[in-house]
């Protein structure tokens, strides 16, 4: 091979490898939240909006989200687009709200304590270069941890055997979810018949 060919054969290396390099890196992966940047591989708990950017804003190009269901497969959400070089993601759209509860799949985080929606994020540029990144959103709220969980009887002098076959007294517990705003919770007297009650949340 003469000296020019192995040049221009040097070159051509170096451009395609240049080329995979831009396609590959087309999205940023500084998300922004709260007027915070975190890293895509966090783990986003807080209900407000995600902002993703490109890296390059001279690029053009196509945004895409979707979030991933029960069969393992990628349905599309609605997004906003302030211009083409953001795509903001918002946990108050409806379309979204309704996806997450009927279809989208839950990603148990054990040290979280967290279900986990998994996004997929694409944007396709006008040369048909393409990069992606997948993002974990924690819309719904935080499993609930009971604790202080405390039974204090109120026995009758009159009627002890009574009392210890249906006890009463004053049940009272501590309950905690992140994000959440209400609970709902189940009370019966004959164990037959339940009624839902709202108790009050301590902030």
């Amino acid at each position: 091979m003469s000296m020019l060919l192995k040049k221009l054969f040097l070159l051509g290396i170096i451009f395609m490898s240049a080329g995979d390099l831009y396609g590959g890196n087309l999205i940023s992966r500084q998300i922004e939240q709260n007027d915070s940047f975190y890293d895509a591989g966090t783990y986003f708990t807080s209900l407000s909006d995600l902002t993703i950017r490109l890296t390059d804003n001279n690029i053009y190009g196509d945004w895409n989200v979707a979030i991933l269901n029960e069969k393992d497969e990628y349905v599309d959400i609605p997004f906003i687009i302030t211009d083409y070089r953001h795509c903001v993601i918002t946990p108050f759209d409806e379309t979204i709200k309704k996806i997450s509860r009927r279809e989208a799949k839950k990603i148990y985080n054990e040290s979280l304590n967290r279900d986990f929606f998994q996004l997929k994020v694409t944007y396709t540029a006008s040369d048909k270069n393409k990069d992606e990144i997948y993002l974990k959103w924690g819309l719904v709220p935080s499993r609930p941890i009971i604790s202080n969980v405390i039974f204090i009887a109120n026995y009758c002098d009159w009627d002890w055997e009574y009392d210890m076959i249906y006890p009463y007294g004053d049940f009272s517990f501590d309950i905690y979810s992140e994000n959440a705003n209400y609970f709902n919770m189940y009370v019966s007297n004959d164990s037959v018949k339940f009624e839902v009650v709202h108790p009050r949340l301590s902030r």
